[in-house]
């Protein structure tokens, strides 16, 4: 392996690659032999890390871009050392689908769709929330003060509102070296806010001792807030999300064929590192910045087939993993309590699901001069999380019934229209923009944002 590096820093840096067919057209030639092991590694790394059974993946329930996302990329060209790009992503207008299954699990095509903070249950029991532990602290002392045995659901029932506001700064640079691979880095810059939170008493709510002699809902509210020492109303949050290092490799292969001009080939791997902000367990309904304080692999593979030199059909798929990690957690420590209101710590493992990310993708590359439009096609996946407590105090079934440890997706639309300031691939700086609106239009318990991103890249 160092032979391999030492060889790779002696290679003359500047040569003529099979490069993207409309900047310009690809060099013909055979593969070279070093490309083609080095791709047969890179599968073989990539297969072994990403199904390592203890490698598991957490992340925000949301569907902004990653840096490294295949829909930011732009294809390496020719007499380049160097990409730098940067992207911001706003977020305008926000969704919150639930799940919506029968009693028998079976989901329907589309969520229902709610408030986000309506994300799991339409109604959050604050009731239900103090049940679960030892008669003799604070939390149960307050539950003390209702008959908590005859508890019928006709009151503590409150409908939580609020609005979620996220810009998402986006910053990549990668290195191309010889034998058609870069490296990469890419650290993503985030900002959150929950706003307008409004605790609306249930239409549900009839017990008038309960609703009208010992608390208010603001009293209420602030006095579990209080007791458990949670933030139930709106906060900021921002900072580097985690950054992401990358070796990726990527080549041409010009066909004959009468319709298939070109066929196009990526696959990438690399480390994720917990440099983000992790989960405020104290402030309800606070994700992380990145993943969670976890340290990471990530992989993936792009087939891009080129008809003609405009019309471009590509699939990309991406599988991350993480170790799970040690943690103090708010867990469910009653089946009947809401998901919002958990307000018991505990000292868990945590092994999150694993998560796949697709793309489909459908472009008319150059279609009037270096004008390009782009459709795609994005889907999420990760499956459910388990918790492992590290005491008897609490029970791990109901800790693990919670619908925040279930499995959750997001389906997106992303319509793109970008352009290339250059008309050679000899032009020293070749500079990208790219104009970017997604469009979240279903999911299962996640937060989908409609967002446009602006990216502007340079080749040089």
């Amino acid at each position: 392996m160092k032979r391999f590096f030492i060889s790779l820093l002696k290679h003359q840096r500047i040569q003529v690659k099979q490069l993207n067919p409309a900047r310009p057209e690809p060099v013909e030639g055979s593969v070279r032999a070093g490309s083609q092991a080095f791709f047969l590694k890179l599968i073989l790394i990539t297969t072994m890390v990403l199904f390592f059974p203890n490698a598991l993946f957490s992340i925000p329930r949301l569907n902004l871009f990653n840096s490294y996302d295949r829909l930011l990329a732009t294809k390496q060209t020719a007499c380049s050392c160097w990409n730098v790009g940067i992207a911001l992503e706003h977020a305008f207008k926000q969704h919150g689908f639930q799940a919506d299954e029968d009693e028998r699990g079976n989901s329907n095509c589309f969520r229902k769709h709610a408030d986000v903070l309506q994300l799991f249950q339409n109604e959050q029991d604050a009731i239900a929330a103090l049940k679960g532990d030892a008669y003799d602290n604070t939390i149960s002392q307050l539950a003390q003060q209702f008959n908590i045995n005859d508890d019928d659901g006709t009151h503590g029932l409150f409908i939580p509102t609020g609005c979620f506001k996220v810009d998402n700064l986006l910053l990549r640079a990668q290195y191309y070296l010889p034998y058609d691979i870069a490296l990469g880095l890419y650290l993503p810059f985030v900002a959150m806010q929950l706003k307008n939170v409004v605790w609306r008493p249930s239409p549900r709510n009839t017990n008038t001792t309960f609703e009208g002699n010992l608390y208010t809902t603001d009293a209420f509210i602030s006095e579990i807030e209080r007791i458990a020492a949670i933030n139930l109303h709106g906060w900021d949050r921002s900072g580097v999300g985690d950054l992401t290092a990358l070796i990726s490799w990527e080549r041409y292969f010009p066909q004959s064929r009468q319709f298939l001009k070109n066929v196009f080939l990526n696959a990438r791997v690399g480390f994720i590192f917990p440099t983000g902000k992790p989960s405020d367990e104290n402030s309800f309904f606070a994700p992380a910045l990145g993943n969670d304080a976890n340290f990471g692999i990530l992989g993936g593979f792009n087939l891009e087939l080129q008809y003609s030199k405009n019309a471009h059909l590509g699939f990309d798929i991406e599988l991350a993993n993480l170790w799970g990690i040690h943690r103090s957690k708010r867990i469910k420590t009653d089946l009947t309590q809401t998901d919002l209101l958990l307000l018991h710590k505990a000292e868990v493992f945590e092994d999150p699901g694993f998560l796949q990310h697709f793309t489909l993708y459908a472009e008319a590359f150059h279609l009037f001069a270096n004008f390009s439009l782009r459709a795609a096609y994005q889907y999420t996946k990760q499956e459910e999380s388990r918790l492992y407590l590290d005491s008897n105090h609490f029970s791990v079934p109901i800790a693990n019934s919670a619908e925040i440890q279930r499995e959750w997706t997001t389906h997106n639309a992303v319509f793109t229209a970008s352009y290339d300031f250059f008309s050679k691939a000899e032009n020293s700086v070749k500079p990208h923009f790219a104009l970017s609106c997604k469009y979240g239009f279903n999911g299962q318990r996640a937060i989908v944002f409609d967002t446009i991103t602006a990216l502007l890249s340079v080749d040089f």
